[in-house]
């Protein structure tokens, strides 16, 4: 009872078309008991301007509602908008005939009078109820038919040049529809009253179908309907041109017209521009949840793939492993290092999809970037017997400024893709400068290639070539989807310029020199270059806040070289009572603990005015908790799986900022 006493409310608000229709329908009723000759009579001088304008206010109204009727077809969900644009168009033409014949108008193209006039005008009442009542019996066809726009439209101007035709041309066709000193005939009469039953059942259907399916346009189209029908009403009782109920007929027209053109701005223009917006706010709030799920997958994954590479390196390390013992556990870390990298490519791509992508800029030589990449895919190739070649016309000493990390990244994954669908053959890489500041890098390989059809969907995520080639060489396809982002964001761009299945293929990444851009200050110690020597931290005291006995046990290991001194604590309540008991130079802090979080931990720490250095070492590696890290009181952040030089690297910067780093 009350979710139907709350529609009835928002059905007949001040501002429903309801309430206004209200309104008419009582001043129906007082205009109708006033003599004609009040108000309006006697104002023959004024009434041809008034009527000129509420005409072709109707007319202007009317061609709205085809133009957007007509231009906005493909959004709507039926054709019902195209046959009321059709209709609106044809009425706007007659009624526009009718305002150019009126008595006292110049003679258009016949001489102008009251039979001409009300031919136009009655031809323009009939189209307009007729269709009308048309759309609104018709159902909805939700497969709109573009073949039906090009019929229509020659139906439209047919209908309207036969009705100009007849009335200008051959009136004696047609019968009397006004006597002067008499008023109207019966046939006008009649005609009027068949317009107004007409538009009262098409405005109930309207109404009927609105309440069932709860679509606004038919409320207001029902409302047109009816405003429709009192003015025809008015257009039976009037006996000369300059009357009240005349004048009245042509206001409560032109108000029903604004309700036409009300209706199908809703259906055409307001329905799918709210619609599109709650789609784009259930996007972005999918997005946040995808990145928040992908954030927090991550940290789970990294924590156990952290031990599993570390352990697995050290094995690698151990002098007494040997024979299937060393090739099981090279096995394990080669695998746990392409389990990282599809982790890091999940995340790239998620954040380049969203542009949160960071990129740090930094002076650096490009041919070495592509030296290092070679020389990482070598012994891949040279297991396979392809050839890599690289050729550069750009000097080794020559420096561009871009992201070092990203270019890598980008020319990893192009250059690892080529030589992973080449059997046979070489892949030859070529860099050149051809001019301005981009830097051009051409990968060209003898591989199975691409067909045209699969080349379309070559950059989407997760696309490959097809599937006998997905199940041979295994893979996602993140690669080229997010090199193809990544590309972007370095003002440059990843294409396939030629491709031949059988014959290889051929790709050119292009990165733009920014030396105009200002570099971004860099305060990761992931960013510190890995010591593969190992340090001496001989009395250094070490705390790390971790709730991991995995970890704990990985990192005792990592340490154990360096000579420092490392006590551990599980969780940030802990750390904290620790640090303000003992004497600790760096403090190693897990965010994701139980009993009180990383965050909380260091910001309690910093309270207290401990003044020594805080690495994060953490699973999380979304740039969001990333800055908020290093805006939070730590001072690096290193994300796991990291390997030991990696540490040891972390740890010698920060004690050397800080001054605590033992003189040897």
């Amino acid at each position: 009872m009350k979710l139907g006493l709350e529609a009835y409310k928002s059905r007949f608000s001040f501002r429903s078309p309801q309430t206004v229709v209200l309104v008419f329908f009582l001043g129906l009723f007082v205009i109708t008991n006033l003599p004609a000759s009040d108000w309006v009579s006697n104002i023959t001088g004024h009434y041809l301007p008034i009527h000129v304008l509420l005409e072709f206010m109707g007319i202007l109204v009317s061609f709205a509602v085809f133009t957007v009727g007509w231009a906005t077809y493909q959004n709507v969900r039926s054709t019902d908008i195209l046959v009321l644009s059709i209709c609106c168009f044809i009425v706007g033409w007659l009624d526009l005939g009718h305002t150019l014949s009126f008595t006292g108008m110049p003679d258009f193209v016949t001489p102008s009078g009251p039979d001409k006039a009300i031919c136009f005008w009655l031809s323009s009442r009939v189209t307009s109820a007729v269709g009308f009542l048309f759309v609104a019996i018709s159902n909805p066809r939700e497969s709109k038919i573009h073949a039906v726009r090009t019929p229509l439209m020659i139906f439209a101007v047919l209908w309207t040049a036969l009705w100009y035709y007849l009335i200008l041309f051959e009136p004696e066709r047609l019968p009397r529809m006004f006597i002067p000193g008499q008023g109207l005939t019966p046939l006008k009469v009649f005609l009027e009253w068949s317009t107004v039953m007409i538009s009262l059942v098409a405005g109930a259907l309207f109404f009927r179908r609105g309440v069932r399916r709860d679509v606004l346009s038919f409320h207001w189209m029902g409302c047109a309907c009816l405003l429709f029908a009192m003015s025809g009403f008015f257009f039976t009782m009037y006996r000369d041109f300059d009357d009240l109920y005349n004048f009245s007929g042509h206001v409560y027209k032109a108000v029903a017209f604004l309700f036409v053109y009300r209706a199908v701005f809703v259906e055409c223009i307001s329905t799918p521009y709210l619609e599109a917006r709650r789609l784009a706010v259930e996007a972005s709030q999918a997005s946040i949840s995808k990145s928040r799920f992908l954030a927090n997958v991550s940290h789970e994954f990294r924590t156990p793939l952290g031990v599993i590479s570390g352990f697995s390196d050290l094995l690698l390390q151990s002098k007494s492993l040997d024979g299937e013992n060393r090739q099981w556990a090279e096995t394990i870390s080669r695998n746990s290092a392409q389990l990282r990298v599809l982790i890091d490519d999940l995340l790239d791509l998620a954040k380049a999809e969203n542009e949160r992508v960071s990129i740090e800029l930094s002076d650096f030589s490009a041919v070495e970037v592509v030296e290092d990449v070679i020389n990482s895919l070598k012994l891949q190739a040279e297991r396979k017997g392809v050839k890599l070649i690289f050729h550069s016309e750009i000097l080794r000493a020559h420096a561009i400024r871009s992201d070092r990390v990203r270019f890598r990244q980008v020319l990893l994954n192009v250059v690892g893709n080529a030589l992973k669908f080449t059997s046979k053959g070489e892949v030859r890489v070529t860099m050149s400068r051809p001019g301005g500041d981009v830097i051009q890098v051409e990968i060209q390989d003898s591989g199975i290639g691409i067909s045209a059809q699969e080349a379309e969907r070559l950059f989407r995520p997760f696309a490959q070539a097809d599937d006998p080639s997905k199940r041979r060489f295994g893979g996602t396809g993140l690669g080229l989807a997010l090199s193809k982002k990544l590309s972007l964001l370095l003002g440059g761009d990843l294409v396939l310029m030629w491709s031949e299945p059988g014959q290889g293929s051929l790709f050119r990444l292009t990165v733009l020199d920014q030396k105009n851009v200002s570099v971004k200050e860099r305060r990761e110690v992931s960013s510190t270059p890995a010591l593969k020597g190992g340090v001496d931290l001989t009395g250094v005291q070490i705390l790390a806040a971790e709730d991991s006995h995995d970890n704990q046990s990985l990192l005792a290991l990592y340490l154990k070289p360096t000579n420092a001194t490392l006590t551990f604590a599980n969780n940030g309540a802990e750390a904290v009572k620790t640090a303000q008991r003992g004497h600790f130079d760096l403090i190693l802090m897990d965010i994701q603990m139980p009993e009180m979080d990383g965050f909380e931990a260091v910001q309690k720490l910093r309270q207290e005015n401990w003044k020594g250095p805080i690495l994060a070492l953490t699973a999380h590696a979304h740039q969001p908790e990333r800055e908020r890290a290093l805006q939070g009181g730590f001072d690096g952040y290193l994300v796991k799986p990291l390997s030991r030089e990696m540490l040891w690297g972390a740890l010698k910067n920060a004690l050397n900022e800080s001054g605590r780093l033992p003189k040897s």
